[in-house]
């Protein structure tokens, strides 16, 4: 089976199929451009096993070439099936997947692009006929910007932001773009006897976060357990990394990153358990050096759409990155959910 080129010919089939054979799979995962960790085929098991949603690996060929994949996860609850990719963020945390695609994709004209990409999509949303869901929902990843197919076929956009660094640039310049504030701040926290230390252990991470989001209600971290992440960690080694911030031998931060194909990200909050000294501030600087130093290229942090984080995370000078959600709900569901959406918009929530 060819990866490499297309078909040529506007009379090309075009069909989804699922796919069953890891190996499959992941070969393909590994030579998409835009392929995320989440990708993965023991990340979707483990997705599986920790969230409910049943996952569905699907295949998008054109004639006889596997040109794009995409999982699917699949739940019925309250009488309504619904279908994601990814699974609802407040069971798996995971920001972004959709579909990923052929090399040879990115090759091609651009007439050639936009015709294919509607038509993935197009075939896409007649096999989720079988499922026959009253709420679907993709997560789009930055740098996968027209969504134009998906609305001509019939989702609504939700426009979101993330913010990422260019760890390519010299890290005196990277320095200098830092508010200046925050840099008297980093050099001050560096007066204490801090250690960033790697770690394992999920549970304390878990401990961490429900303390430090106790007033925040029904949180991923409450509603999870930290055997997830203990089996994410214990699965990816070399890409989920979790670090505990030391001050002697009192804990002061915590963070979770994950790494994929030049790109870090900052992933699992940034839980800060002390007052009176920016652990913030230097915990993050120190990630972003450990990720350059490691050659990571773009480091990337979570959480530009949360008004009570984003003025200290722009305090680092990172360019604003639009990504989309894309969802569709059918005529019943939007009937049912109609009153207590109303609700939860005259409330403010």
């Amino acid at each position: 089976m060819k990866n490499n080129t297309f078909s040529k010919g506007g009379n090309a089939r075009i069909f989804v199929e699922p796919i069953v054979a890891r190996d499959t799979w992941d070969r393909f995962i590994d030579t998409s451009p835009n392929s995320q960790l989440f990708h993965k085929w023991d990340f979707l098991q483990i997705l599986e096993k920790y969230t409910g949603y049943r996952a569905h690996p699907c295949g998008l060929y054109r004639n006889d070439e596997l040109i794009s994949v995409i999982p699917l996860f699949h739940k019925k609850k309250k009488g309504f099936n619904f279908v994601y990719s990814p699974p609802q963020a407040k069971l798996s945390y995971v920001p972004y997947m959709g579909f990923a695609l052929s090399p040879a994709y990115y090759d091609l004209p651009q007439v050639e692009k936009e015709s294919l990409m509607s038509r993935i999509i197009g075939e896409t949303d007649l096999f989720l006929r079988r499922f026959s869901p009253g709420y679907t929902s993709f997560a789009v990843a930055p740098g996968d910007v027209d969504v134009r197919p998906y609305l001509w076929n019939g989702y609504e956009m939700e426009l979101q932001y993330t913010y990422t660094f260019d760890l390519t640039k010299p890290v005196e310049e990277l320095w200098r773009g830092l508010d200046k504030r925050c840099r008297t701040n980093i050099t001050s926290a560096r007066k204490e006897n801090l250690s960033l230390v790697r770690s394992t252990d999920a549970q304390k991470l878990f401990d961490v976060m429900q303390g430090s989001l106790a007033d925040e209600g029904s949180t991923f971290f409450h509603r999870q357990t930290y055997r997830y992440l203990e089996d994410m960690l214990a699965t990816f080694p070399d890409n989920i990394k979790l670090y505990f911030l030391y001050r002697d031998d009192e804990l002061v931060g915590a963070d979770v990153n994950y790494e994929y194909r030049g790109r870090c990200t900052t992933w699992m909050g940034t839980a800060v358990l002390t007052d009176g000294m920016s652990a913030n501030e230097y915990l993050l600087w120190e990630l972003i050096n450990r990720a350059k130093a490691a050659g990571i290229r773009t480091y990337e942090n979570l959480g530009a759409d949360e008004a009570r984080l984003n003025l200290f995370k722009s305090k680092f000078n990172p360019d604003l990155v639009p990504y989309f959600y894309i969802t569709k709900k059918n005529p019943l569901f939007k009937v049912a959910t109609y009153g207590s959406e109303k609700v939860a918009r005259i409330l403010g929530r």
